[in-house]
């Protein structure tokens, strides 16, 4: 009923647009034709004093939505833009970081300096409580790893020009992965001669970056590296140890448990560097190649146990390190034809954890090939048609020393998709869109020596993913969208075959008979300017709703608890997005947002090795019900301040939400945090600025350890 509700809303807003569109007709007959024909020439009109003092702002261009250029307010769904000088002025040093504000969104990366020693935190939208439920691109590159992680500290942050968000389902031009949606970082393709900053921070955060550019001929030229080494870190810490006595606590589920409790300290070190070029061809064809190459080492220094000071607690040992290539083509000779092209590499050579002093190493290099074409081909009567194919295989082999019996394991993976989406400007007022994709999806040559066994046979599976979507523009203030479609995602690898032991943690378990997850996806939305356009209020309903969700559970009667995925026979995630942006004069800008997510598991099924009644009717783990942004930003001459206060509620640990008190040993906990960043340009391109983040020094859990409260970073740039 409620779906039936929301498209009667919709149609009558479209009705509604109909009529009010011949009100609006002189400001509708401005906007540029999509046709691709000379508009109709007339006479210019003379300016008046007030239209020559203000330029004309040109509209927004996004890529992401459509696989196409399209002005913003047509795309099919919202789509949220993060520009460079936006990650600059807050002092981002993470991708991921600079997604914190946006709704719809969830960012696990931890607070502050601390964070940055995490290369894979999770970002989720629109309830799916999975990293690998969200695609990561860069440039169009698929960057998610054997895990469906993204390696976001991977990018330099001196080679972005703009990362865009868009969230619901888009596997009807992705494929699988894009369940949630999509973060498609996009590179720089113009360079500063010289470029170069240096930061220090909490935790002796040390940073330092530089970028530069040049042109030679019909070639532009960059090179983009950046530096952060973080620690020793002396952290709140709590760990266990097998067989070996602890401290007693108290969990947020209202029983005790083992733990040692103390401090432990860590260094971390990030190298990123950028290079590549971007060849004009001719003047409608280009070339463009980068490659990245990124290491990160995470090792223990010392630790300190309140409990037996004698006790060794230190951490585990991490080291990541991951080569990029991508090379793309784009030619725009043929009349009302445009193709792309791109091959690429994802390669994590180095993929290193030690769970604990004196264990094993644990070793998981893997890497993804992708291939891909498209053509863009403008039709009569106001049609865009997109049509495409790609193609990506995964490979892994994993060997896991930290407890005998020794695990080894190799396997592949492959899929392919084509898709085709037709836009269609039906109207002035009205923008039609109608796809579908079609994916196939292999894993094979798997061997394994976990307690599965070493033959594991082939999976394939083939899905059509289609989706439809209307734009109604009754006037030139007002968005109104709504769309529905299906999606999809195949397995990782990892969650096919993965073994690994953590100690204190207990097994996880390989599941070979995995399938891919789907979902039927809604959403209705509205956005409006007021006062001008000075004000603008958005409003969107989304419900996703989920079939054999891929879902790790714990398997009772194991000490330390194991854990599997499993298919979860049927579930949801539905809710709405409210954001508000003010323009309160050209140099104070403020806005406010507002997310709120019902998730629940309607029907857990009977698993092998776990009865699925303990979760059924539960919330999904990791997913706050509701999350509030508020932020100012000013800029004035030189001066610039960024504010944020960001408040989010409880979010369940554990997949039974037996997790409910507060400020202890395994929860999450409610909790608000406010950054601040100010900033001073002074000689022509040079600042200084100060960021002070979780200024109210709130400490809370998070899972098995605390924020780290309070941090600062100071940050100098200058540019040539």
């Amino acid at each position: 009923m409620k779906r039936l509700l929301i498209v009667m809303c919709v149609l009558s807003l479209c009705i509604g647009g109909i009529a009010n569109a011949q009100e609006d007709q002189g400001v509708q007959n401005e906007q540029p034709a999509v046709t691709g024909q000379a508009p109709e020439q007339k006479a210019p009109a003379v300016p008046t004093a007030a239209q020559q003092a203000k330029p004309e702002v040109m509209p927004e261009i996004v890529v992401t939505a459509t696989r196409t250029r399209q002005e913003a307010r047509k795309a099919p769904t919202k789509v949220e833009v993060v520009k460079a000088g936006q990650l600059q002025d807050t002092n981002v040093v993470a991708v991921d970081q600079g997604l914190k504000a946006m709704p719809g969104v969830q960012n696990n990366r931890r607070e502050g300096a601390i964070g940055m020693t995490y290369p894979f935190a999770g970002i989720q939208l629109r309830g799916f409580p999975r990293a690998s439920q969200t695609l990561v691109l860069l440039d169009g590159l698929p960057l998610n790893n054997y895990e469906g992680n993204a390696p976001w500290s991977s990018i330099p942050m001196g080679s972005i020009d703009r990362i865009e968000v868009v969230k619901g389902p888009l596997s009807s031009l992705y494929g699988g992965g894009a369940m949630g949606g999509v973060v498609n970082i996009i590179s720089k393709t113009e360079y500063a001669p010289l470029s170069f900053s240096m930061t220090k921070g909490s935790y002796d955060l040390t940073g330092m970056s530089v970028s530069s550019g040049f042109r030679v001929k019909d070639v532009t030229y960059h090179i983009a590296y950046d530096r952060k080494t973080i620690g020793p870190i002396d952290q709140y810490y709590t760990t266990t140890r097998g067989g070996v006595a602890g401290e007693l606590i108290d969990t947020a589920s209202g029983d005790t448990n083992t733990r040692f409790v103390g401090y432990q300290s860590w260094k971390t070190k990030m190298d990123n560097l950028d290079l590549g070029f971007n060849w004009d061809v001719t003047d409608d064809s280009a070339l463009a190649f980068k490659v990245v190459n990124s290491t990160f080492s995470w090792v223990p220094e010392t630790s300190t146990s309140l409990f037996d000071s004698t006790y060794d607690i230190t951490g585990n040992e991490r080291a990541h390190d991951t080569r990029i290539f991508n090379l793309s083509y784009y030619n725009a000779m043929l009349k009302n034809v445009e193709i792309s092209l791109n091959a690429g590499l994802t390669d994590n050579y180095e993929d290193l954890f030690i769970m604990a002093p004196g264990s094993g190493e644990s070793t998981r290099p893997n890497k993804r090939y992708s291939l891909g074409g498209q053509a863009n081909i403008t039709l009569p009567f106001n049609n865009t048609l997109t049509v495409g194919v790609d193609a990506s295989q995964s490979k892994i082999s994993t060997e896991d020393l930290s407890r005998e019996p020794y695990q080894k394991t190799k396997a592949k993976m492959r899929t392919a998709g084509a898709f085709l989406q037709d836009q269609w400007k039906a109207t002035d007022f009205l923008i039609l869109y109608a796809g579908a994709r079609y994916d196939y999806w292999r894993a094979f040559d798997a061997t394994n020596t976990s307690p599965t066994g070493d033959e594991i046979p082939s999976r394939t599976k083939a899905h059509v993913s289609p989706k439809v979507s209307v734009v109604v523009l009754p006037d030139s203030k007002t968005t109104i969208r709504a769309s529905a479609g299906d999606s999809f995602r195949s397995p990782a690898i990892w969650d096919l075959y993965a073994f690994s032991y953590v100690p204190g943690r207990g097994r996880r378990l390989p599941n070979p008979d995995l399938d891919p997850e789907t979902a039927r996806c809604y959403e209705a939305g509205i956005e409006r300017l007021f006062f001008g356009d000075r004000l603008t209020v958005g409003a969107t309903y989304f419900q996703n709703d989920i079939e054999d969700m891929i879902y790790r559970v714990t398997i009772p009667d194991t000490d330390p608890e194991d854990s599997q995925n499993q298919n979860i026979a049927e579930a949801y995630t539905k809710g709405y997005e409210v954001a508000l942006n003010f323009k309160v004069s050209d140099d104070i800008g403020a806005y406010a947002n507002w997310t709120h997510t019902k998730t629940k598991i309607t029907e857990a099924g009977e698993f092998e090795l776990y009865s699925g009644a303990a979760i059924e009717d539960k919330e999904f783990t990791g997913v706050p019900k509701d999350v509030y942004n508020f932020g100012v930003n000013i800029k004035q001459d030189k001066f610039w301040a960024d504010v944020l206060l960001q408040y989010v509620t409880d979010q369940f640990y554990k997949e039974d939400n037996t997790d409910t008190i507060d400020n202890r040993f395994g929860g999450y906990d409610p909790h608000a945090s406010l950054d601040v960043t100010v900033g001073y340009r002074y000689l022509k391109n040079c600042s200084l600025s100060v960021s002070v983040l979780n200024v109210s020094d709130e400490q809370y859990w998070e899972g098995t350890d605390k924020n780290p409260g309070r941090t600062y970073m100071v940050k100098a740039t200058a540019s040539f």
